[in-house]
């Protein structure tokens, strides 16, 4: 049997043919829109409004998907997958049996509801195991099967003669379950036989797929064609069967025969471009963005031209042409965002790209209700289609970032290791790392390691970089390129709370304490971090009042009224509570008394010595070089000095040039 990477074609068939019976309520409703506002006596654009309370459940629904299935539970998806297309069939049934505008709305959510997970998940089921050079193709495949779905409702309305819409509805459904049961049991066969692979680690999705499309301008552009996108795919349809009925006074059947040729026109084009697609995105993935984004205009172009013409023909042509493009857009777009995120926030992307879908369909109801309340169909669609030309602009403007990204994205692909295999290299390892605050780039290309309980010293005068790399490694500043990778995970885009959950604190220089809040309410504020264990928490206080007995004396004082050495004691004690893999400090020794310096400094090498690597920032050399066993040196954003701590007071060029020549000579003293 042909197979796509590890995933057999007929399991991809069988997902296809699920995803388009749960997509059917929506196409029916379109294509029947004139014919349900009859009956209901009801304007046909007071229908369309309440189709957006349908969309946005689809808006907020997918959010859910990704986290009920977190760490790739297949069998949970592959069974959400078929009861979602087998409840989708009843509903359309259902949907011709609405006495009401508001009967409509609910039946409409409820489809929303039941077709969501699987449409979601169909796809993210789709790239799971299949090759990346197969992606384009398995999402084709899904594509195909919602498309064949149309195509057979489409055609068995233009040859049953006379058929009312509730009859109509009320056949697909019968048929509807029928095949939905033959392609469940199918799709179970297939994914019997099919190789086990190794599971990715999928939790945290979200959070770090948000962040990843914060730094990312071809995630932007690619957004922006997406939700454009949606709003041809979820709106423009609803618009055209009342344009084609009410300007070009056709009935049911030719109605049928318009959206029969959109949808044929998009199958034939995801057949054409599949194979091609996989090609020009492994070897061009630039070429692939080049292409999506002329054929986005072009197909928007065609949209916006058709509903102007005066003749009916030629409007027509134009309209599915158009359509037919846009149908077959969304295997390429999506494909493109897989190969633009890691492999761990793939399930995410799956979802993201459906709620910007859902949201454009939103957008796209609000615009042909007003365009088309005032102006009539026509302007409506073509104000719909002007959408579609503006996303493909949005997408073509950011075509420059694409290699950038899907760099970044296969390092840290390579950086996620399986579950029980060693880690190898060094524990927090930063590559390359570029950062800006707006316009003006700090950090150019800085490298550098930590290694499982080792002190490393971060030199430099103010203005050098060494509180930005920091916030980097912490998860406050997300780099413009380059990657961090912990305990060999990739974690660039990983947030802050998430990475001290995973080992990673840092005492922020200066800004370590609460100053409206007691001592206690500090060391608290610090526990709760591990949890709402109030014993555990009350035995961590109790550490740090073993290491620092004056800030036992001092527990019911503000932090406010510390001292500043003791609120560097309230900072460290943050450690000796959270206990973390990988300690960050930003400034320790400013502004101390030398004495003060020396008790903060022991307690570094205590907490160092019960297994924790630290960084520390420092402009002191003399303070720095007592402690730390490896040093980096940096100057206006570089590193100029990576090696053993020994070895930077031998380099006069560097301490002449960062260090005034007083302090220089201090440290060679």
């Amino acid at each position: 049997m042909t197979r796509l990477g590890q995933r057999s074609l007929w399991s991809l068939v069988a997902l296809g043919i699920l995803a388009g019976i749960e997509g059917l309520q929506s196409y029916g409703a379109s294509l029947f829109m004139p014919q349900i506002a009859a009956t209901l006596k009801v304007t046909a654009l007071s229908l369309i409004s309440v189709r957006g309370p349908a969309i946005f459940v689809a808006y907020l629904l997918p959010f859910a998907v990704p986290l009920v299935t977190e760490r790739r539970r297949s069998a949970v998806r592959i069974w959400t997958t078929r009861i979602s297309a087998i409840a989708c069939a009843p509903v359309l049934a259902l949907t011709g049996e609405v006495h009401g505008s508001w009967a409509l709305v609910g039946v409409l959510c409820l489809g929303v509801v039941f077709a969501t997970p699987g449409q979601v998940l169909a796809r993210s089921i789709a790239v799971a195991e299949v090759a990346d050079d197969f992606r384009i193709r398995a999402l084709s495949v899904v594509q195909g099967g919602i498309l064949l779905a149309q195509v057979l409702l489409s055609l068995g309305l233009l040859l049953e003669a006379g058929v009312s819409w509730h009859h109509a509805l009320a056949v697909a459904s019968v048929v509807a379950i029928v095949v939905a049961l033959v392609a469940s049991a199918l799709q179970r066969s297939t994914e019997s036989h099919a190789p086990a692979l190794p599971p990715v680690d999928e939790s945290a999705n979200w959070p770090e797929l948000l962040r990843t499309w914060q730094a990312s301008r071809s995630l932007l552009g690619l957004a922006g064609a997406v939700t454009a996108l949606g709003m041809l795919l979820m709106s423009y349809d609803l618009v055209l069967s009342i344009y084609l009925h009410q300007h070009w006074k056709l009935g049911v059947h030719g109605v049928s025969g318009v959206f029969l040729a959109m949808s044929l026109g998009g199958l034939l084009l995801v057949a054409a471009f599949a194979s091609y697609g996989d090609k020009v995105l492994a070897a061009h993935p630039t070429q692939l963005a080049r292409i999506t984004w002329v054929a986005l205009a072009v197909g928007s172009a065609l949209l916006v031209i058709g509903p102007t013409l005066s003749g009916r023909t030629p409007a027509v042509v134009l309209i599915v042409a158009g359509m037919a493009i846009a149908n077959a857009l969304l295997p390429a777009l999506l494909g493109l965002g897989l190969a633009l995120v890691p492999t761990q926030q793939r399930t995410a992307l799956s979802a993201a790209a459906l709620v910007l879908m859902a949201l454009g369909g939103v957008l796209g109801v609000v615009i042909a209700v007003c365009v088309a309340d005032r102006y009539g169909a026509p302007n409506a669609l073509v104000a719909l289609a002007g959408v579609g030309v503006i996303g493909a602009f949005v997408l073509r403007w950011t075509i420059a970032y694409v290699e950038l990204d899907r760099s970044r994205s296969e390092r840290q692909s390579l950086s996620v290791r399986p579950e029980g295999a060693a880690r190898l290299g060094a524990l927090l390892e930063c590559r390359d790392i570029d950062f800006s605050y707006g316009s003006l780039q700090v950090l150019f290309g800085v490298d550098a390691h930590v290694d499982d309980g080792e002190i490393v010293g971060l030199l430099g005068t103010n203005g050098a970089g060494k509180s930005t790399l920091l916030r980097v490694i912490s998860g406050l500043g997300i780099p413009q390129a380059g990657n961090v990778t912990f305990d060999g995970r990739d974690i660039t885009y990983l947030d802050a709370e998430a990475r001290v959950r995973i080992g990673i604190t840092q005492v922020p220089g200066g800004k370590a304490v609460f100053r409206s809040m007691n001592v206690v309410e500090n060391l608290q504020s610090y526990g709760y971090t591990l949890g709402r264990d109030r014993r555990a928490i009350d035995e961590a206080i109790e550490r740090c009042f073993e290491a620092f007995p004056r800030l036992k004396e001092r527990r019911t004082s503000s932090a406010a009224m510390l001292s500043g050495g003791e609120q560097q004691m309230v900072a460290l004690s943050k450690a000796l509570i959270l206990r973390p893999r990988v300690l960050l400090i930003d400034e320790l020794s400013l502004g101390l008394a030398p004495v003060i310096v020396s008790r903060l400094l022991d307690m570094v090498r205590r907490i160092n010595a019960d297994g924790t690597a630290v960084v520390i920032v420092e402009q002191s050399v003399t303070t720095a070089l007592s402690l730390v066993d490896r040093a980096y040196f940096m100057e206006k954003g570089e590193v100029r000095f990576d090696g053993p701590a020994a070895d930077l007071i031998d380099r006069h060029d560097l301490l002449r040039a960062v260090f005034l020549e007083g302090a220089a000579k201090g440290a060679l003293s």
